[in-house]
């Protein structure tokens, strides 16, 4: 059976998540996670992941590029890799350029 790949490590399969800097939502690929959503859900994430779906949603989807950073080590007690992910505004705005300076006048 194969397995999904996590969209906050990029690892397939359970287990916890690699370092800051890894591919996915620590990346600020936001674009890539909704991409491969139903991958995932193979996996039976927490909630079907809504609520990470809603929060992106609303802050403009796929072209949101503000990177996650870790709140916490790795949480989940059955090897899901799950963790809680904080999203700072980057200074260009949710869908600016990762990184980028904040628009003028701002």
């Amino acid at each position: 059976m194969r397995q999904a790949r996590c969209p906050i490590s990029g690892r397939h399969g359970p287990g916890p998540p690699t370092p800051s800097g890894s591919p996915g939502l620590q990346a600020g690929d936001h674009a890539r996670v909704i991409d491969t959503m139903d991958e995932f859900l193979a996996v039976r994430p927490e909630a079907k992941f809504a609520h990470y779906l809603m929060m992106v949603a609303a802050l403009g989807a796929g072209a949101v590029t503000a990177p996650g950073r870790a709140f916490s080590d790795y949480e989940n007690s059955i090897g899901t890799g799950q963790m809680h992910l904080w999203f700072d505004r980057p200074p260009g705005g949710w869908t600016g350029p990762a990184g980028g300076s904040a628009p003028a006048g701002r």
